[in-house]
């Protein structure tokens, strides 16, 4: 008993081993915690100092470049471009300069801008090849995209190749900016058969009308008026309408007359005479 109570004795702890114990480990932890709070602040220092440096120092913009422009030279997209050398590249704000280029620059259909690391600006620009035409309360035309964004207006004549929107007054029509019909129904109508006629790439449309919102039109290679109907379902009504006037042709190239597809029910063609 003597022995065993002596080993027990020599097993346990006294309270200052412990006391000391515990100490240690809270100062190991303690020296943990601030070595990580410690790490934490020269990374976030570092990268403190990082983004001072790439947006005062480094990535200053030493070369602007422009690629696809005709219509326009570079000269005269730079001296719009509200972009400027010396400026920080990532400070610049590329979609605010496209808007500014399409808004002023009207025959620039698109102008896609990137940054070209380490110092860079390149404008890849898209110019208006599709015109569509208006003729205006005073007989003059206003030209337009084919996003209805008016490039010119007061011309003596529309420019080739267009595309005639017609029975359309205009209210307003500013450089840059899309053109407003005088009826907002009408706008709709156009808007969406111009949609339409972009989408399936059809290049065969001499113009473009509507009466009212559920009558509207178009017109293939001036001789085939194409009775849209309402304007809805219209990709499916100008598949259909395309169907048609290539069984039509096959018989006579010429032919010419209005196409009824304005009904899901039926499809008819009444020849001009």
């Amino acid at each position: 008993e003597y022995f065993k109570s002596k080993d027990n004795k020599s097993k346990k702890k006294s309270p200052a081993k412990k006391q000391s114990s515990s100490k240690r480990t809270k100062r190991k932890l303690k020296k943990s915690v601030r070595n990580a709070l410690l790490g934490v602040i020269i990374a976030i220092c570092t990268a403190i100092i990082l983004v001072v440096l790439s947006l005062t120092v480094l990535f200053k913009i030493e070369t602007i470049t422009v690629n696809g422009n005709e219509k326009y030279t570079t000269e005269e997209i730079l001296a719009v471009l509200p972009i400027e050398k010396q400026e920080n590249l990532f400070v610049s704000n590329v979609n605010l300069a496209s808007d500014k280029l399409e808004a002023n620059l009207p025959y620039i259909y698109d102008a896609q801008i990137k940054r070209k690391l380490p110092s860079t600006i390149v404008v890849n620009v898209t110019e208006t090849t599709k015109y569509y035409a208006i003729k205006d309360k005073d007989t003059t035309f206003i030209m337009l995209d084919d996003n209805l964004k008016v490039l010119e207006k007061a011309l003596e004549a529309p420019l080739e190749p267009y595309v005639l929107i017609d029975n359309v007054a205009v209210t307003e029509a500013t450089q840059g900016q899309t053109v407003v019909f005088t009826d907002d129904k009408i706008q709709l109508s156009i808007t969406k058969v111009n949609q339409a006629v972009k989408a399936l790439k059809i290049d065969t449309v001499t113009s473009i009308y509507a009466l009212d919102a559920d009558n509207n039109y178009i017109v293939h290679d001036n001789r085939i008026v194409v009775n849209l109907g309402k304007a809805d379902n219209l990709e499916n009504k100008l598949y259909t309408a395309l169907a048609s006037i290539d069984k039509l042709e096959q018989t006579n190239p010429l032919t010419e007359g209005e196409l009824n597809i304005s009904t899901d029910k039926q499809t008819y063609f009444t020849e001009k005479r």
